[in-house]
């Protein structure tokens, strides 16, 4: 009869402590209190049952410790924690058997995490079943707080019965920091650490071939733009204190936390925290570097060419990596890829900066990228050579995602890859017939498609220019024969002798001569031939002088409007003037603040491509 009337009990009934039986309802109202948080009902519990703290109350072995870490109950954990011994504060759930370390850290409370390690700080060794120890689940998550992520990993070290740094589950712990973008932490580890610079995961990356996956990991692929980039030059980090701490603790620092938090409002910790990537990324590489340095260079060869971490950087564009591996291990120049090498890919790819560090004529690079090695015992190999041309004359397979924006732009930049590998290879190259067709041949038809979007966008942007260079030139040569103030009647203007006067005329004429000039340019870029080359500089050259005279024609015709009207005024309305001059220079304004990207775009891409300068790096 006891035993029905349990089994009729609703869910929330109260079982008296003294009952030999303790199912499922008998601690339902302590359950209850671990996800609601009310440690006052918990208390009453204790009191009445004292090995209620330590007792299952879930079909999964969860003691009200994991259940009050996983619903995120920061205070009643920590009441909790005060009254349990550091052995219980281990208990796993089932079948995971994970502690309420691990549940704390899945959920990122950083006084919950506090409390827990204080009271017994070997919990962050301790495993789950799958051998993840609170850290490991922490990296797995891409955690929001890194403060949570610090905090544990100067909290976990190398004890058994983990070991989380040379488990086999150490390789994924670091290729997920790396990927998660905390490479502070990870350089941090490593430091501790430096066998996990040299540890491979089951797909056989490594670290730097981790980092080399995204270029973002490094300033040449941060995106930052030129004045950004000038503010990153002058940023300095104390990497050694934020490393050993993982922040900077001192006066100067937390001053320094308080800036970069006001700073956030205006983009500068994005700059602050680029850098912080950057140069952590790179010590990451240098340091793997220096740890294989005792190895066999066949053993660093196939260290980075098992998961072809140079080609991989080359066609992704982190040229810093690749600067650092090639400083310590030049060997790696001649790193490959299903037969295509480093050379290869950078003009496939259309990796500019990656270009620029092999184009120097030296011997070096000739004999690495002009021809192919020959093997030995084959005579038929040693007549073969390579041929960069009909590379470059194929569009790039990441040809959407290119710097560069616009049809016309994008034309102009496969023309100068096409001019720049054509000054690097052998002359015998440019001669190469492929199925009766020259290099120069095969880009024109594989640009076709690209040459006809660049007409179409040149011809629309020339023609919208032309028409308000035209309407400005009408405008201004109108007011050449209505001057203010009326003529005599021998034609002679009556204010002729004023300075005021003379400031009109020659704004009128500079602006009529700089409209004229604007269409006689745009009307040259109307009538061209469109030819591929003719985008490399003719076309954008004329588009560049016409758009700086468009430009001009605008502040003279306003300026002339402007000095007219002041003209006009009498003395009693000279007030006027000072009005009219701000309200004149707000068309000016929304030109060059619409029209400069295009503008500075078409300059840089015109007269300062990088491309065709080399870079040296062995110095």
């Amino acid at each position: 009869m006891e035993k029905q009337a349990s089994e009729e009990a609703p869910p929330n009934s109260y079982v008296d402590p003294s009952s030999p039986e303790k199912d499922e309802h008998y601690y339902r109202p302590l359950l209850l209190a671990a996800y609601y948080g009310d440690w006052d009902t918990a208390m009453r519990f204790f009191e009445k049952d004292p090995d209620a703290k330590t007792a299952i109350l879930t079909p999964n072995s969860q003691t009200v410790l994991h259940i009050a870490s996983m619903t995120a109950n920061d205070h009643f954990v920590e009441r909790l924690v005060r009254l349990l011994t550091p052995i219980s504060l281990a208990m796993g759930d089932s079948p995971r058997s994970r502690t309420a370390l691990h549940y704390a850290a899945m959920g990122e409370r950083i006084r919950m995490i506090k409390v827990l390690v204080g009271k017994n700080f070997t919990l962050t060794q301790l495993p789950d079943k799958d051998g993840n120890t609170p850290l490991d689940l922490l990296s797995h998550s891409a955690p929001k707080n890194p403060e949570v992520l610090w905090f544990l990993a100067n909290a976990t070290n190398n004890d058994p019965p983990g070991q989380p740094f040379t488990s086999p589950s150490a390789a994924i712990l670091i290729s997920n920091l790396v990927d998660n973008g905390f490479q502070d932490v990870t350089l941090h580890l490593v430091k501790r650490y430096p066998n996990l610079l040299s540890i491979k995961t089951e797909d056989d990356e490594t670290v730097v071939s981790i980092l080399a996956r995204d270029p973002s990991n490094f300033l040449s692929g941060s995106g930052l733009n030129a004045i950004e980039r000038l503010i990153c030059k002058w940023i300095t980090l104390d990497l050694d204190t934020r490393l050993r701490c993982g922040t900077d603790s001192s006066v100067a620092g937390r001053i320094g936390d308080l800036f970069w938090g006001v700073a956030e409002n205006f983009g500068l910790r994005k700059i602050r925290d680029a850098k912080l990537r950057h140069d952590c990324s790179c010590e990451l590489v240098r340091r793997t570097c220096e740890s294989i340095s005792h190895w066999e260079i066949s053993e660093v060869l196939k260290f980075f060419q098992e998961d072809d971490t140079i080609i991989e950087a080359t066609n992704k564009g982190a040229v810093e990596l690749i600067e650092i591996c090639l400083q310590y291990y030049p060997e790696l120049i001649w790193s490959t890829r299903d037969g295509t090498d480093v050379l290869s890919s950078s003009i496939t790819y259309r990796q500019e900066r990656v270009f620029r560090l092999f184009s120097s004529q030296t011997a070096l690079h000739k004999r690495a990228f002009l021809y192919k090695l020959p093997k030995e015992g084959k005579e038929e190999e040693k007549e073969k050579r390579r041929y960069l041309l009909p590379e470059v004359a194929k569009l790039s397979p990441n040809f959407k995602s290119l710097s560069v924006s616009g049809s016309a732009f994008h034309l102009q930049s496969e023309v100068q890859w096409f001019k720049a590998v054509e000054e690097f290879v052998d002359s015998r190259d440019t001669t190469l017939l492929t199925k009766n067709k020259t290099p120069w041949v095969d880009f024109k038809v594989a640009n076709e498609e690209l040459r006809k979007n660049g007409e179409q966008w040149m011809k629309d942007t020339s023609n919208s220019c032309m028409l308000v260079a035209a309407l400005i030139a009408t405008v201004v040569f109108a007011g050449a024969f209505t001057v203010p103030g009326g003529n005599m009647e021998i034609g002679t203007p009556v204010l002729l002798g004023q300075k005021s006067f003379m400031t009109f005329a020659i704004a009128n004429a500079l602006a009529l001569f700089s409209s004229v000039t604007a269409i006689l340019m745009f009307l040259s870029i109307l009538t061209s031939r469109y030819d591929p080359i003719d985008f490399l500089k003719s076309l954008p050259q004329k588009f560049i002088i016409g758009l700086t005279c468009l430009f001009l024609s605008l502040a003279f015709m306003l300026a002339s409007f402007g000095t007219a009207l002041s003209i006009l005024m009498d003395d009693r309305f000279r007030w006027i003037v000072i009005p009219i001059v701000l309200l004149s220079s707000i068309p000016i304004v929304l030109f060059i603040t619409l029209q400069l990207p295009l503008f500075w775009a078409m300059v840089k891409s015109t007269y300062r491509p990088k491309i065709f300068h080399g870079k040296r790096f062995w110095n």
